[in-house]
């Protein structure tokens, strides 16, 4: 039960891992980019409880001799730094083009008023 659970999480991190990187890919609008960036968060929360419960309720000898034992997080702990780092830079960019458009606006009503 506790290897289907844990397989489950990983799915789940899986897909939403990749809503996220396709959404900061398009430059899709913050309101989505934020909202999807939270649901990963969450799934990688429930992904590492998951996979404590599996460790705890499997004898150690199982975990030493499978493949996916303790090395089970390794991609996608990856994973997760790399949409952290997405995350970031997809922040700085949009504060900068955000910053861009308010100084071009105010540009802009300045020739208006002159």
């Amino acid at each position: 039960m506790e290897k289907k659970q844990r397989t489950i999480c990983l799915s789940n991190f899986t897909r939403n891992y990749n809503v996220l990187i396709n959404l900061i890919d398009d430059s899709s609008p913050q309101s989505l980019v934020t909202p999807q960036f939270e649901k990963l968060k969450r799934c990688w929360d429930k992904l590492e409880e998951a996979h404590d419960v599996f460790i705890g309720a499997t004898d150690m000898e199982d975990i030493d001799t499978n493949k996916d034992g303790l090395i089970y997080l390794d991609v996608p702990t990856t994973k997760y730094g790399t949409a952290l780092k997405g995350y970031s830079d997809y922040l700085k960019m949009s504060g900068r083009l955000e910053r861009a458009q308010v100084q071009k606006k105010t540009e802009d009503d300045r020739k208006e008023e002159d």
